[in-house]
């Protein structure tokens, strides 16, 4: 049985129907929508609707908050996963909103931990940010997953025995700096850190 606010909300999506399909009147259509919103937000049908909307107007911050708020409302895992990567992205790479693409990316990985491209783009927008609690188990559990001998696992390795070292952790550190060089023994900015810490223990 539906809510007030969800029985509210289903006949503003009616109305919009009704006026883009038989007024033709687009405005009042969108305006239905945003109403039907306001009535109930998580209401997936009209998010789904106003998503078209700004879509075709190139509107990428309504765009990216109507995936969002679509990832946060719908019940099946896959399309939270999808809305919500693709908020991230637009949020990172056409808005430049690092706080927001970091909160869709969090959410990603929180749902599927194996979400490679969300925990790259986390990991990176961490180092960034020198978040280096964030970084660490992103790019201890990237490099894990890159393939053993791998320039790409070595840099990785590289970058979390770095974080490691910022939060004291120098054990984790070496640990990580010393499956860099396995897996790459040319790969200097490991050699040189691990080297380096090695010194400074002295």
């Amino acid at each position: 049985q539906l809510s007030p606010p969800e029985k509210q909300a289903a006949m503003y999506v009616a109305l919009s129907t009704w006026f883009q399909e038989q007024a033709g009147d687009a405005t009042s259509s969108q305006n239905a929508l945003e109403a039907a919103l306001a009535a109930e937000p998580a209401n997936t049908v009209a998010l789904l609707a106003l998503l078209d909307i700004y879509k075709k107007r190139g509107d990428d911050a309504r765009v990216a908050a109507c995936l969002s708020a679509a990832g946060a409302a719908t019940r099946d895992s896959e399309l939270r996963v999808s809305y919500s990567l693709d908020a991230a992205e637009i949020y990172r790479t056409r808005l430049s909103d690092k706080d927001a693409a970091v909160e869709m990316y969090r959410r990603v990985v929180e749902l599927a931990p194996t979400n490679r491209p969300a925990a790259e783009a986390l990991a990176d927008l961490a180092w960034e940010a020198k978040d280096w609690t964030t970084a660490l188990p992103l790019f201890e559990g990237l490099a894990a997953g890159s393939g053993q001998g791998s320039a790409q696992s070595a840099r990785q390795y590289q970058k979390a025995g770095w974080a490691a070292q910022m939060l004291g952790d120098n054990d984790r550190s070496r640990a990580n700096y010393r499956n860099a060089y396995g897996n790459d023994p040319t790969y200097l900015p490991a050699i040189l850190r691990w080297s380096a810490l090695a010194l400074a223990e002295r």
